[in-house]
Parts: C-alpha cells; sequence; structure tokens
C-alpha cells in the first residue's frame, strides 16, 4: 500500500458497507479511533453509501462528529449538525419514471424496494420467504429499516412519493439478469451492480462522484485534496473523481482497478489502516 505523491487531503469520503463496516454491519473500535485521529488533524470525513438516510444509525451512535452524508447512490445529500438534519441536495424520480420501472419489475420474481428519503418501501408479502431473495448476512438491517406495506407498487403510486433510487435483491443470476434487462430497455435509468446480491437503479446523472465533487466544491477544494475509499461498482465515480483513492482489498476487481491504491479488506480495519497512511504522508 505504498503512497507515492499525495496532496494535502481535507476530505475524506467513505463507502459504508464493504468498506466502513466489517461483515457484521459493525465499525469497529479501530476505524473508530482513525476517524477521529483525522476529524482531530482537520480532515472532514464523509459517508456516501447506496443506504438511504433512515439507514445511517450506527454511523450516527458510533461516529457522531460525522456530519456529510451521501445518500441513495448521490441522489440524497444530508448535512446532520447537532441534532438536525439539512438536506443539501435531493433529485427524485419523476411520476412516469417511478411509474415506468416499477411496472416494469412487478411480474419479475425478486423483491423490490423503493427509496424515498429517510424511508425505504418494501412488499410484506415477501417477508415470509425472504431468504430468497437476500442473504442472512443483509436481511437483519433490511427487516430493521425497511416499512414494509401490502402492494408496494400501489402504495408508492397512490401516495405519489418523491423516489430516489429503486433496489432490488434478485436470488438467482437468472432473475438478476431478466430484471437487468427489463430496467435497461426503458432507457431512463443507470443500472448499478453492487456486492450485495442486489441491483439498484438511478437516474443517469446520479452518482456518488458527483455527490462528493459537489461537497468539494462546497468546501473550496479540489479533487486533489479529496480522497475516497470504497469496495464496489457504485463507488467507481467518486474512485476515479478523487486525487487519492482506496479500494478494499475484500472488493471488486472494477473497484480496484478504479482506485489508486488497495487498502487492507473490511474485516481487517483496511478503512483505519488508508487513514493512517495518508496521515503519515502528511506528517500528521
Amino acid at each position: 500500500m505504498a503512497v507515492q505523491t499525495m496532496k494535502e487531503i481535507r476530505l475524506i469520503v467513505s463507502d459504508v458497507d464493504g468498506t466502513l463496516v466489517n461483515n457484521k454491519k459493525k465499525i469497529t473500535p479501530g476505524t473508530m479511533a482513525a476517524v477521529t485521529k483525522a476529524q482531530a488533524a482537520g480532515i472532514r470525513f464523509a459517508i456516501a453509501s447506496g443506504r438511504a438516510w433512515g439507514e445511517m444509525d450506527e454511523i450516527l451512535t458510533t461516529l457522531p462528529m460525522v456530519e456529510d452524508f451521501i445518500c441513495s447512490n448521490g441522489a440524497l445529500v444530508v448535512h446532520y449538525h447537532e441534532g438536525k438534519e439539512t438536506t443539501l441536495f435531493r433529485e427524485s424520480f419523476s411520476r412516469e419514471q417511478t411509474k415506468a420501472i416499477l411496472m416494469a419489475l412487478k411480474d419479475v420474481d425478486v423483491y423490490i424496494e423503493a427509496y424515498s428519503g429517510s424511508h425505504i418501501y418494501g412488499e410484506e408479502a415477501c417477508v415470509s420467504h425472504f431468504s430468497d431473495y437476500v442473504s442472512d448476512t443483509i436481511a437483519p438491517l433490511i427487516m430493521a429499516t425497511r416499512q414494509m406495506v401490502p402492494h408496494m407498487i400501489d402504495y408508492v403510486l397512490e401516495k405519489q412519493l418523491p423516489i430516489e433510487k429503486v433496489q432490488i435483491f434478485y436470488g438467482t443470476e437468472g432473475k438478476k439478469q431478466q430484471a437487468k434487462r427489463l430496467v435497461e430497455e426503458l432507457g431512463m435509468f443507470t443500472v448499478i451492480e453492487s456486492s450485495e446480491g442486489n441491483l439498484e437503479f438511478v437516474l443517469p446523472q446520479i452518482s456518488k462522484g458527483r455527490a462528493v465533487k459537489a461537497l468539494a466544491d462546497s468546501m473550496g477544494i479540489t479533487a486533489a485534496q479529496v480522497m475516497t475509499i470504497g469496495d464496489s461498482n457504485n463507488d467507481l465515480s467518486m474512485l476515479t473523481y478523487a486525487g487519492t483513492s482506496f479500494a478494499m482489498a475484500s472488493g471488486e476487481d472494477t473497484a480496484k482497478q478504479a482506485a489508486k491504491y488497495i487498502t487492507a479488506s473490511n474485516e481487517e480495519d483496511g478503512v483505519a489502516q488508508a487513514i493512517y497512511t495518508v496521515l503519515a504522508r502528511q506528517g500528521k
């Protein structure tokens, strides 16, 4: 993990699942200590995740000093300070786009969920056979953070909810490819393959990289002063944007190819190791 030349880092942005948290979805004491040291050194630490704002409780509790959250792969950006949340950016599907994607997916045997601000809506009927779609590792997080409703598609459309992202958990490769093809045929959305057995669908202009750039611009800094850390395909845009970027050793090959450096796995405090590498390089 040798680092050659590196501008002084002013902002570190980390993905969550597969990166900041271990395989039990927990932030380790080692990672907490590294983030705390970075913040004390004057480096701002932010989150960029496919998760919704309502799924950030673990981070808010464990890393209370973190105030910037890029959610839903960049479709929602929230600043959280002293218990008050401020939405800095939000871009939702049009009603026509929401209807088009949900109707395209409705006859595929997958678990579908729709992201709307701090809420994620799922299909109540899927709960009885959740293991058909979702791994045992991630199922507890989903069950704790979703609002399951009967007839989810009808519910979302009737309530005219603003949707930032639609996500599916597919269970089998065949169902994944069927759903992916149907959505791609609409020509309205970017399809993101994540590492948890899911596909994410967002508007083409939405990405973590775009949101990280917006955050950097608001600080008056350049990409050369930004460091990003990720592990999956939904991290590629921010890994390529930042002047310094680390992929997890346990991450996707695409992430490793996009990043400038490789750090240890999420089971080995890879985020902490990347932070300490940068702090040492900057004499902090």
